[in-house]
């Protein structure tokens, strides 16, 4: 009875993971660019590409061109020098603080001599929200051509909790390059 258990929570575990959700990447884009002639790129460095965010660090950068990587090469697109590049792949992080206010309605019970008891509750909610926007930029032109945007509450997380996660929202926004989405399996 016990090995019937753990099988069911494996597959409940397994069948939770591959529902959840991906996330919600909003997408512009030139539509008059051709994506399909699009077989090789380049990640300029942060200071070629004159870009003006929040400095993610090294590691960071490092862990966001590994997943560019990754993503392009399952897609059958190769790195290539500055030069010879079909399109550029930039990204920029931008965070804001933002503030959630919520309130509920407490009503409950009869209380003498007053009726029902409860009330109002206030919750206040202080986060930070991060947002990755990566753009590609025709060489030619030196113009952004698409721009993927993906956000999330920014937490502390370990090492590869922080990969994992780039992973999935580098894979997100590719995923929405007109042409470059995987077949379902």
């Amino acid at each position: 009875m016990r090995t019937t258990r753990k099988i069911a929570v494996l597959f409940f575990a397994c069948l939770l993971a591959a529902c959840s959700s991906t996330p919600s990447v909003s997408v512009d884009y030139n539509p008059e660019y051709d994506f399909s002639d699009i077989k090789s790129y380049y990640q300029p460095p942060r200071e070629e590409a004159g870009i003006n965010t929040i400095d993610v660090g090294d590691l960071a950068d490092q862990r966001f061109r590994r997943a560019a990587e990754a993503e392009m090469n399952l897609r059958g697109v190769e790195l290539a020098p500055s030069r010879q590049a079909d399109i550029w792949i930039t990204y920029h992080v931008v965070t804001q603080d933002k503030t959630r206010i919520t309130s509920y309605d407490n009503h409950y019970g009869y209380a003498r001599p007053y009726g029902y008891s409860g009330g109002t509750s206030v919750d206040v909610r202080q986060y930070t929200e991060g947002t990755l926007i990566v753009d590609l930029v025709d060489p030619a032109t030196k113009k952004t051509v698409w721009r993927g945007v993906v956000s999330a509450i920014v937490k502390d997380r370990t090492t590869e909790e922080r990969e994992a996660l780039t992973r999935t929202y580098v894979a997100a926004i590719v995923n929405e390059i007109p042409g470059f989405s995987l077949p379902e399996e």
